[in-house]
């Protein structure tokens, strides 16, 4: 195992430097916004480390990574929370703490239980849109009665990477101009799901509903792994070398528990003093409208 760690980390390492040198030839510039699914800041480890990269990232590179967030109004979460032994509202000042270095957004899991003895989750193969559309319609409310999302700028992304063109157009009416729900490699295909494939010649995916723009950078790769801090290049590769455009705007995904904080920094540090920009997603929304 330490053979194949060891392996996996000299790739990794070659694979960097072959990277910032065609990177820097190439004149291209490559925009990153880190995007978090944030499922379980009941947990003290993943809520620490998660506050202390925020805060870190933002000191390192001058902008905010997005904390996507399933709420208390979940039913899923609020049945995890009542377990771990937290109150309600100390979940959500944990989610008040988080905004104070990094931008807050909307993460989806949602559940249906008709038909089931105890929660369940709702998978690639079973939607229910009004059962969506409620539980989102109660989140939003409650992270705009917080102050944690405001009008214009909503940002969400879809757990297991679910979303459908029903879903999206709903995200977008109700003011989301940001869906990071779409991914180069890991995704739902289902019967009618988004089906939407990736452009090579716009810097950022978009749909349009009534006028709205909703827009959707690809995922392309987790963060780092434990021990492996540039495991993400080679997916970073394969797009600068998909992509025509002369800005290539991507995202990386993390979850709160699955954050390595020591790896997934020196890989921001390494990139960022390479001249890679770390984005927000307020500013690209400016620019693309502007």
């Amino acid at each position: 195992m330490r053979i194949k760690l060891a392996v996996a980390r000299f790739v990794d390492k070659v694979l960097m430097v072959l990277f910032l040198s065609k990177f820097r030839l190439s004149k291209k510039t490559l925009m990153i916004t880190p995007v978090f699914h944030v499922e379980k800041l009941y947990n003290d480890e993943f809520y620490n480390q998660l506050l202390s990269f925020s805060k870190k990232f933002y000191e390192l590179t001058g902008s905010r990574a997005v904390m996507t967030c399933i709420t208390p109004c979940s039913p899923l979460l609020a049945s995890e929370i009542a377990e771990s032994g937290m109150g309600v509202e100390e979940y959500w000042n944990r989610m008040m703490m988080l905004s104070e270095y990094s931008i807050i957004g909307l993460h989806g899991h949602y559940i249906n239980p008709k038909g089931y003895q105890k929660i369940y989750p709702m998978h690639a193969s079973f939607r229910d849109d009004e059962v969506i559309k409620k539980q989102i319609h109660e989140e939003v409310g409650e992270l705009k009665r917080r102050g944690l999302i405001s009008e214009g700028g909503n940002i969400y992304s879809g757990g297991w990477w679910f979303t459908s063109e029903a879903l999206r157009e709903f995200l977008s009416s109700l003011g989301f101009v940001w869906d990071y729900s779409i991914s180069s490699s890991r995704f739902n295909k289902i019967t009618g799901g988004a089906g939407i494939s990736y452009s090579h010649v716009s810097p950022c995916l978009a749909s349009t509903y009534d006028g709205r723009k909703l827009y959707s950078p690809l995922a392309v790769s987790g963060i780092s792994q434990k021990g492996r801090p540039f495991s993400c290049v080679s997916k970073v590769i394969l797009q600068m070398r998909r992509r025509k455009e002369k800005e290539v705007l991507i995202s990386l995904y993390s979850h709160d528990y699955d954050l390595d904080k020591q790896s997934a920094l020196q890989m921001v540090a390494r990139l960022y003093n390479q001249g890679v920009k770390f984005v927000e997603p307020e500013k690209m929304a400016e620019k693309y409208e502007g």
